[in-house]
């Protein structure tokens, strides 16, 4: 049965924009295809400086924690899933093989807002801004909150968190600092680096060498981290969860939504048995 693709390296890939419109929720695959689902919203570090609360077009990447072929059980694992559908702030992994899964990494695209000007002054033409690519990545706590098993032909919830960006990664526990080195030191990462750099001209293209010929690309140093986002436009933060909430009230509501989103679709009879078990009013 063919299942959602696994992504170990080829991370350049999974940073295609989410603000694309995206087609119709793919249906199950069969009786045995498996969903799960998270509600999402990511705080900036400035939000007094014009950066709202992401809420919408993101990606999630989760691990499988009962995969034999990996580390089972271990929240540090060399294999993510990529999300496959988001609608709002709520993004599913639709076609996941059954088993034991959390999330672990959030990603979205945003163009910064322009700078204040002064009062009185006259608007200047400028060039438009660039989008920048926003890596969130989860602390173990907040990894271990997401833990959920799907059973086949089932949809399960991983829960509704609010998640704090710290200024790069400050105070990043081992499993930001690991999978902040997994991201930024794939192959396909590399590649998409010189890209960038050599699009932003002659000054790009020497800053892009200097980078990987005097530092350590796969660290996750502020100094490193900084370079990122002037030569890459990226920004690499670890996350603190500001609330977290799996009753049993949030997954219904979750899934009231989500019947909503999937109306079309073959997934509504595995939504109406989980509301049944939930039996919330």
């Amino acid at each position: 049965m063919k299942r959602v693709k696994c992504i170990a390296v080829a991370l350049a890939l999974l940073t295609v924009s989410a603000c694309v419109t995206l087609p119709p929720p793919p249906g199950p695959q069969d009786s045995q295809s498996a969903a799960i689902g998270i509600s999402l919203v990511v705080r900036p570090p400035l939000r007094l400086f014009g950066l709202a609360d992401q809420k919408t077009d993101m990606t999630v990447y989760f691990i499988r924690l009962d995969d034999k072929d990996e580390n089972p059980g271990s929240f540090l694992q060399t294999t993510v899933y990529r999300s496959n559908y988001t609608h709002g702030n709520q993004v599913y992994l639709l076609n996941a093989t059954p088993g034991r899964y959390a999330a672990v990494i959030v990603f979205f695209e945003r163009t910064p807002p322009p700078p204040p000007s002064a009062p009185g002054a006259s608007p200047v033409a400028s060039t438009p801004p660039k989008k920048v690519n926003y890596w969130t990545y989860f602390p173990e706590d907040v990894i271990r909150d997401t833990d959920v098993t799907v059973p086949p032909g089932t949809i399960r919830y991983m829960g509704d968190f609010v998640v704090d960006q710290a200024p790069l990664m400050k105070n990043a526990d081992e499993a930001q600092d690991f999978y902040c080195g997994f991201v930024i030191s794939s192959y396909d990462k590399m590649i998409k680096d010189l890209q960038k750099g050599m699009a932003k001209g002659l000054e790009g293209t020497v800053g892009t060498y200097l980078f990987y010929s005097i530092m350590n690309p796969a660290s996750c140093s502020t100094v490193n981290l900084m370079a990122r986002v002037m030569l890459f436009d990226e920004v690499h933060s670890a996350g603190s969860a500001n609330s977290a909430n799996r009753n049993p009230q949030a997954e219904a509501t979750f899934l009231k939504k989500a019947g909503e989103q999937f109306q079309t679709t073959g997934w509504m009879p595995s939504i109406h048995k989980r509301l049944d078990e939930l039996a919330v009013p």
